[in-house]
């Protein structure tokens, strides 16, 4: 645990304002809220200067970000198109008008990759058998956003498990990582 000082309640409106963080959390924002100089600092904090960015999909905006792909150059939403770049998957066109017709009382296991089973970050215990138990353990996630595959330098360590989700990509991807810039 790292205690913070000072956390991002709103996007910052300068480089410097953002280049002061280490790490963003973003929880299926409203993209749309952004200008485009704040997409553009965004992708260069990413790309130039090593700004980590965890994405959690949501049913609320993210499949609003999955119709970017399809903008045309002069749309509104052309300008978001960056930050498809920044995901280590591409996003299934439709997302959950797929998700909002299956019901979702029932968890599912993580199925993860030999990457996932590997990553230090995934490890519940230090001993890696243990580890894999208590995986067992975990009741299970209910509903994870389609998606269309990993990108080439994208590392996955886990995809939903819910055979209800399975696409011509094969099951969703649940966690992955990718290097960006």
């Amino acid at each position: 645990d790292q205690d913070a000082r000072e956390l991002l309640t709103s996007f910052p409106q300068s480089a410097e304002d953002l280049f002061k963080y280490d790490v963003i959390v973003a929880f299926d924002p409203d993209w749309k809220l952004l200008d485009a100089d704040q997409v553009k600092i965004l992708t260069e904090w990413v790309a130039t200067h090593a700004g980590g960015m965890i994405y959690v999909a949501g049913d609320v905006f993210t499949g609003e970000l999955s119709t970017v792909m399809e903008a045309g150059a002069n749309s509104e939403a052309a300008r978001l198109k960056p930050l498809l770049d920044l995901l280590p998957v591409y996003l299934s066109l439709g997302g959950f008008d797929v998700v909002s017709t299956i019901s979702s009382d029932q968890g599912w296991p993580i199925e993860f990759t030999k990457d996932g089973e590997e990553a230090g970050f995934l490890q519940l215990e230090d001993d890696p058998g243990a580890s894999k138990l208590l995986w067992k353990e975990f009741p299970g996630i209910y509903r994870c956003f389609p998606t269309a595959g990993a990108k080439p330098a994208a590392t996955v360590y886990g995809k939903f498990a819910d055979p209800r989700f399975l696409s011509q990509y094969g099951q969703p991807i649940l966690l992955a990582a990718q290097f960006y810039g």
